[in-house]
């Protein structure tokens, strides 16, 4: 979801760019008053119990330098702390036109998300952040990078740390209507925890850190989103940025996010019901040397499939005007509106595959399974992979698949392995190349 409802909505009480043309020009090594002097006034000053030398080692490894005027505001529209600010960054490096990564000499946009993180860790590490809703809020911004399927510190990891730390301050306990802006950040960020914790789960097909029967959580309202024009004193935010200006494309988003909080629920008890923990081997050919514990299908119990299915349509029908499946065009981009269709589509390509986890586990060949339950499983998955597909295509066709978030790469991927599976078993027929199309424009994306 999109960083304006993780990070607070706290405007300058001046206009931002009088700051604008601030840039740090930090020394080889400082003392504490220098460094207070030369970050930016818009930045929270250092912990005064950090160590000279962890400053100047983290200022020589380029984790204090603050983006120019420009470029800056192409990333961030808020005043920050310096950790939280570099984890907005490295996220917003994944979407931001190119030409900014450029003129900050990366020659690709892999390369600036490779050095980000590093920047944000490093602050992390170093203790740079006492404020526990900022770490937490950071910590979900690292979950959206890892280079290699051996990287320890993966979405998992970072998960993992995020929500624990929540939960010592009693953000999972929160209950009812939340009456003050402190709660209802509380509400949302808890909420984006577990959103996190349940998509990682299904991307990385490891067991969930909060359990669906242990979850303490109040459904998010539209009154817990902090939803208010942008004071017309704040240049810094770019035209292309509608949003921030629109109370209804706002009011749009806080709904996207309600639902996929609801079908995160859904997702959750379903692999939950649909699968169960066990052991994986590392295997060099897969790209991972490390064995871990994973998710794998279990055998089916048709009720609970049922059941489970019911649940998912209800959800789907029950969707506000806003939040229903629609085809967008490039006029939908071209007036601004690239987010909501880039979020609408995504959450309905994630409804699909949690129609494909949870009919999966019975397409497999060798499961013992009334066949007619077996063929409509099988149907559905390849109806799920299709719509999938088709979504995938219409975001190129508009532009808009370049900027596809982390979990739409993994429900890109459950659609590509079921059109896979469903060419194997349709070989020489006309199935297998209309299959072979949707495999083709998926990878396209």
């Amino acid at each position: 979801m999109s960083a304006f409802f993780l990070v607070e909505n706290c405007w300058p009480t001046s206009p931002i760019d009088d700051l604008l043309d601030l840039q740090p020009n930090l020394p080889a090594s400082f003392d504490q008053y220098s460094i207070i002097a030369l970050l930016p006034p818009f930045i929270k000053p250092l912990p005064v119990p950090i160590l000279l030398e962890d400053v100047n080692y983290l200022n020589t490894k380029g984790a204090l330098f603050v983006l120019d005027g420009e470029i800056r505001a192409a990333l961030i529209h808020a005043f920050v702390d310096l950790l939280l600010m570099q984890g907005v960054i490295f996220s917003a490096a994944a979407y931001v036109d190119m030409k900014y990564l450029h003129t900050l000499g990366f020659v690709s946009r892999k390369e600036a998300r490779r050095l980000y993180p590093q920047r944000t860790k490093l602050l992390y590490d170093f203790g740079c952040e006492s404020d526990r809703i900022t770490v937490i809020q950071t910590l979900l911004f690292m979950t959206y990078w890892h280079e290699t399927l051996d990287d320890e510190k993966d979405a998992s990891h970072w998960i993992g740390i995020a929500i624990p730390l929540a939960e010592t301050i009693g953000m999972n306990r929160l209950s009812g209507h939340a009456k003050t802006p402190e709660k209802k950040l509380w509400k949302r960020i808890w909420s984006a925890c577990y959103i996190r914790d349940c998509l990682v789960s299904l991307g990385l097909r490891r067991p969930a850190k909060i359990r669906p029967d242990k979850l303490n959580m109040s459904m998010l309202e539209e009154s817990d989103f902090g939803i208010q024009v942008l004071p017309v004193t704040v240049v810094v935010n770019p035209a292309e940025c509608a949003f921030t200006r629109n109370i209804e494309m706002q009011s749009e988003l806080a709904a996207m996010f309600v639902a996929l909080a609801q079908l995160s629920l859904c997702i959750s008890r379903l692999l939950g019901t649909q699968y169960s923990l066990g052991f994986r081997a590392g295997n060099s050919k897969y790209g991972t040397t490390k064995s871990t514990m994973m998710l794998f299908p279990k055998a089916s119990n048709v009720k609970s499939i049922e059941s489970l299915d019911e649940e998912l349509e209800v959800w789907e029908q029950s969707l506000p005007s806003c939040c229903q499946n629609r085809t967008f065009s490039q006029a939908d981009r071209e007036h601004g509106r690239s987010t909501i269709v880039l979020h609408n589509t995504l959450l309905h390509m994630l409804y699909h595959a949690a129609v494909i986890a949870l009919h999966w586990p019975s397409c497999r060949p060798f499961v013992r399974t009334n066949v007619d339950r077996q063929a409509l499983s099988r149907l559905k998955v390849s109806e799920a992979a299709i719509q999938i597909s088709q979504s995938a295509t219409m975001l190129h066709s508009v532009g808009l698949d370049c900027p596809l978030p982390t979990p739409g790469v993994t429900v890109i991927m459950l659609a590509m392995v079921s059109h896979i599976s469903v060419m194997d078993e349709t070989s020489g027929t006309h199935a297998h190349e209309l299959v072979k199309s949707e495999l083709e424009q998926c990878i396209r994306v």
